[in-house]
């Protein structure tokens, strides 16, 4: 078959995203030569670029004029609205004495904007998805492909057959974290799966529970669903030298616990900051933490908090950082923490594994399953279950040891190469039904 491999736009800041698709992008690109079909890329011309150098495969060709699909569902920039226009202070005269009519009038304003939001948004959204679906699909068609694969979750359906990822469906789970209910994210995340899910020629979850929680809430026939476990996305980014000090260029002491994540409230740093400090005030350590990740909105939640638990001396907030500084973070780190409340595929504790850095991750639904018994698991709600995880880690050297050992052992089970592999068996297993129509 000609299969289509869409690249999304999502940005090096957006995280484990970008993270993932490049690690089986690069896989496929490694790995061509085992499949029978003919891979055609689709992306802009700067990621085409980077590619082709990699490719060497004869089935491999690329196609830097196709419109790139938008950032993938629940990988957008959380839309904010302007603080003007919620700025309802006094006026600069009169001691504070405001008038009742505008203070009333202005009262409304949030209202009356977030209800033109609701109204209009998805009216947007409906115009920019067909637009941006007629581009694509007459892209498709012009290079004849006879299905499309999206290493991330489409959110325009296809008339061609498509495979598709799912990550989390986390909006459906806990609606209640603002990242995936606000400003009608919730009504765009839950439109955009029923409309792509439910059409999809097979759907990549990396769990048996992801694959139950796609079946479950959208009605999918779980036959559609493939289980590929995900593979730890460091690629070949990761020498075995980093030519700086990475303490001396960040400041950080020589012992810290590391968690990247991004400012979501998802991400639960509001419930670490609470273990760092019971871990300090009651059991008498105090650990260092180092964060990396872009402010999503949450930052200035998370810097409050630092300071009211009496914690700036031990938090170190370094804000985005570069892919290779990231890796050696791992590497130079007594564990990662991996607190988030989403799940149930994340990638960062793959990532540790592979770069021998114990972990301490939540234990969500799907977590036992993804992470086996390399990881310590929490309960992510729990600061004192925390903090005694830190106590005993820091003070078991054995136990870290251990850790790190099965964390490889857990890396080797799964790569790039393997997941490539099932996605192969995927598109062989479709091929028979494909030939019965033509382009």
């Amino acid at each position: 078959m000609r299969v289509g491999v869409l690249l999304s736009n999502q940005a090096l800041s957006i995280g484990g995203g970008y993270s993932f698709q490049t690690e089986i992008v690069t896989s496929l690109l490694r790995y061509a030569h085992l499949s029978t079909h003919q891979f055609t890329i689709l992306g802009s011309p700067e990621q085409i670029a980077d590619l082709r150098s990699t490719a060497t495969s004869q089935n491999i060709t690329f196609d830097a004029d196709s419109p790139q699909p938008s950032v993938p569902v629940g990988k957008r920039k959380e839309r904010r609205t302007p603080s003007v226009l919620l700025d309802t202070g006094a006026s600069p005269s009169g001691a504070g004495h405001k008038s009742k009519g505008r203070d009333g009038l202005a009262s409304l304003l949030p209202f009356v904007v977030r209800a033109a939001r609701t109204t209009l948004q998805p009216l947007v959204r409906a115009i920019t998805q067909v637009w941006d679906q007629a581009i694509l699909e007459r892209r498709i068609n012009g290079l004849a492909l006879e299905i499309c694969y999206c290493p991330y979750p489409l959110n325009v359906p296809l008339s061609v057959p498509y495979i598709t990822t799912v990550w989390d469906l986390q909006h459906r789970i806990q609606p209640w974290f603002p990242e995936v209910s606000a400003n009608g994210e919730w009504e765009a995340r839950d439109e955009n799966y029923t409309r792509c899910l439910r059409r999809a020629t097979a759907i990549i979850t990396g769990t048996e529970t992801g694959k139950e929680e796609v079946t479950t809430l959208y009605q999918v026939p779980p036959q559609h669903v493939q289980v590929i476990p995900f593979p730890a996305p460091i690629s070949n980014d990761h020498p075995d030298t980093y030519p700086e000090n990475i303490r001396e260029k960040y400041n950080i002491p020589d012992q810290f616990l590391f968690y990247p994540a991004q400012f979501w409230p998802h991400k639960n740093h509001a419930n670490l900051l609470l273990a760092l400090q019971t871990l300090r005030d009651v059991h008498g350590l105090a650990l260092h933490l180092v964060l990396t990740g872009s402010d999503q909105g949450n930052l200035s939640h998370v810097q409050r908090l630092t300071v009211e638990y009496g914690l700036e001396r031990q938090v170190h907030s370094l804000g985005f950082v570069p892919r290779r500084d990231l890796i050696e973070l791992y590497r130079q780190a007594v564990a990662l923490v991996f607190l988030t409340c989403f799940g149930p595929d994340n990638l960062p504790p793959l990532e540790a594994f592979a770069l021998g850095c114990p972990v301490i991750a939540s234990n969500i639904a799907g977590a036992g399953e993804q992470l086996g018994n390399a990881a310590l698991l929490v309960d992510p709600q729990q600061p004192k279950e925390i903090a005694l995880a830190f106590k005993r880690l820091y003070e078991e050297p054995s136990l870290r040891e251990m850790l790190i050992a099965r964390g490889k052992a857990r890396t080797g089970l799964w790569t790039g190469k393997e997941y490539i592999l099932e996605f192969f068996r995927i598109c062989d297993e479709f091929a028979p039904i494909r030939r019965c129509w033509g382009s």
